[in-house]
Formats: C-alpha cells, sequence, structure tokens
C-alpha cells in the first residue's frame, strides 16, 4: 500500500479536525485484503473508541 496523497475537507463542520488519505494498492484484491485488516486490527478500535470519547488528540 503506497500513501498518494492527504487533503483537508472543505466542508466547514469538518475542516478543523479531519484529515482525508488517498492510498494505492497493487490491486482491488489487495486493497480489499488490507482495508479488512485495518478495520479489523486492535489498534484501530481503540482509535475508534478515543474518537467516539473526544479523546483524540486534535493538535500535535
Amino acid at each position: 500500500m503506497q500513501v498518494v496523497g492527504f487533503s483537508i475537507p472543505t466542508d466547514a463542520g469538518k475542516a478543523d479536525n479531519a484529515l482525508n488519505s488517498a492510498l494505492k494498492d497493487s490491486s482491488r484484491e489487495a486493497a480489499d485484503i488490507s482495508l479488512a485488516a485495518f478495520v479489523e486490527g486492535s489498534e484501530w478500535t481503540v482509535v475508534l473508541e478515543l474518537a467516539d470519547t473526544g479523546s483524540i488528540a486534535v493538535e500535535i
């Protein structure tokens, strides 16, 4: 998987605290496998729980 780029939403409600990423994989099948592993990964579930509680850092 390769990072193609990042962008900030133009929607006023999301522009201050969101970051979009564009990723490229070698095939659609590889992308599906990567996404499934990411969604099922334990690190992602922790981040999702923190996001739901508003506990993720908004400034670094």
